[in-house]
């Protein structure tokens, strides 16, 4: 999407990749400028602010023919996820700690699971685990809130 560096040209954007899989991409090297490749490329970019810190945000992109996905990152409960997250393709979505062990600004099987009820999406997917999450069933307490399809994340897990 660019080949240059961080100072300014008319020839070439900072530099930054964009790698396109058949159902999912992956943004590397994200410099300034890039926002703009990507509405050349017809991907479109939105976000809200989320509860965790004051600079934290959920992302949602979304392709030329409409699928997206919405990342959480760090947050607790809030409905501007609930909002972004409306009817989405995947929700990657943060359940660090499992039911019974919440923290602040962190969610649970069951609130991400109700998050995504709430916003009807049409495939969940939990990520973020603290190591305390290893002795629980993480899946069976997402499915006290979320019945629709449920993919609990590993490393180097392809959607």
């Amino acid at each position: 999407m660019g080949s240059g560096t961080c100072v300014p040209s008319l020839k070439r954007n900072s530099c930054s990749a964009l790698v396109r899989g058949k159902s999912s991409h992956i943004l590397l090297d994200a410099g300034p400028g890039t926002m703009g490749q990507l509405l050349k490329l017809g991907i479109q970019l939105d976000y809200t602010k989320v509860y965790h810190k004051p600079e934290s945000l959920a992302y949602r992109l979304t392709d030329k023919a409409g699928f997206s996905v919405v990342y959480s990152g760090d947050t607790d409960f809030c409905e501007p996820l609930i909002d972004l997250s409306r009817k989405t393709d995947i929700l990657i979505c943060e359940s660090a700690f499992p039911d019974g062990k919440k923290v602040s600004g962190h969610l649970t099987p069951s609130i991400a699971g109700e998050i995504a009820a709430k916003a009807r999406v049409r495939k969940l997917v939990l990520t973020h685990f603290y190591p305390v999450c290893d002795d629980f069933d993480i899946k069976a307490q997402c499915r006290n809130t979320f019945t629709g399809p449920l993919v609990l994340a590993e490393d180097l897990l392809n959607l």
